[in-house]
């Protein structure tokens, strides 16, 4: 299955703005005016409100409390999806990252919660990868087609193809990498995409993808595997993916199997009314107000939410 009813996240009482990760991820916004504490308690009531109104759609969200037992601040804590994954054949990924205070997200006590409540079959810990320089950031450094078992991955300094390679041979599934276009960013840096996830989200029945983020020479090979795959693809702009994390989407489980497409409320009122009804034709839409956690973290929806797809404890 594509998706999955049940989900965890990770409370955050340090959010804030990450000196290190903004080296490479344009998407984040350097404070002004508001202090770190007043970042934090805005950020804390968007991701409350979110968890509340997922749970209120029907939708199994388990919430573990940010560890604040850490060697510092880990300001990102709200983006599980890049240390963890979890797959049907039972398996556990953990994932190696780019920048220290990231890597200090990562948690046994999760992955122990994870094994008491699930059957897990094996836990593979890519991490060691960090010391030779080798980096691959979960879920946002790969999109996953699990219906049709192939992997799509923007290639970066965080996305390595050798481990991309690893993954695919663990799920059994085939590999699919690219290029990413430079772009210009609105302070004027030029960058390329940091993470897939930014530019690209694959549902059971459609594609959110912005295939100008795709250097030409590789774009026709991505949009021929994703077109085979038989599914809707919705075409999102530069712009709306730069400026409304228009391409930071997740489906996920309500009741009955309903499927939802979560984004935040900055992506639903990016989109034109042509790609509303396009997503419509199969899920229904669910976006949250996160302007905070959005501008500072660099991040939106699909990158608070990590999926729990290991098959249950009996």
């Amino acid at each position: 299955m594509q998706s999955t009813n049940h989900v965890f996240m990770v409370r955050p009482k340090r959010f804030g703005y990450n000196p290190q990760t903004a080296q490479d991820n344009t998407f984040q916004s350097i404070p002004g005016e508001q202090t770190q504490e007043e970042i934090a308690v805005k950020a804390l009531a968007e991701f409350d409100a979110m968890v509340t109104e997922m749970r209120n759609k029907g939708i199994d969200v388990t919430v573990f409390e940010e560890n604040l037992d850490t060697p510092g601040p880990t300001p990102d804590v709200v983006f599980p999806n890049n240390w963890i994954s979890t797959h049907s054949n039972g398996s556990v990924i953990i994932y190696p990252m780019r920048w220290e205070n990231r890597q200090w997200e990562r948690r046994a006590d999760v992955v122990a919660k994870l094994e008491s409540t699930n059957q897990v079959a094996q836990v593979l810990d890519l991490s060691p990868n960090e010391k030779q320089g080798k980096y691959l950031e979960g879920t946002g450094s790969m999109i996953i087609d699990h219906v049709n078992g192939i992997i799509y991955a923007a290639l970066s300094e965080r996305t390595q193809e050798a481990l991309t390679n690893e993954v695919g041979k663990q799920l059994a599934y085939q590999v699919v990498t690219f290029s990413p276009n430079r772009y210009t960013s609105a302070t004027g840096v030029e960058a390329a995409i940091y993470h897939t996830n930014v530019m690209m989200c694959i549902a059971t029945n459609l594609v959110v993808i912005c295939t100008d983020a795709i250097v030409p020479e590789d774009r026709e090979r991505v949009v021929k595997s994703l077109t085979q795959s038989g599914k809707l693809i919705v075409e999102i702009s530069l712009n709306q993916m730069l400026d409304s994390f228009c391409g930071n989407m997740l489906e996920v489980q309500g009741p009955m199997g309903l499927p939802y497409l979560l984004m935040s409320t900055t992506a639903y009122e990016a989109l034109i009314a042509k790609q509303r009804e396009a997503i419509a034709q199969h899920n229904q839409i669910l976006h949250f107000p996160i302007p905070t956690i959005e501008k500072y973290g660099g991040g939106s929806v699909r990158c608070m939410v990590a999926e729990i797809f290991l098959p249950q404890a009996h």
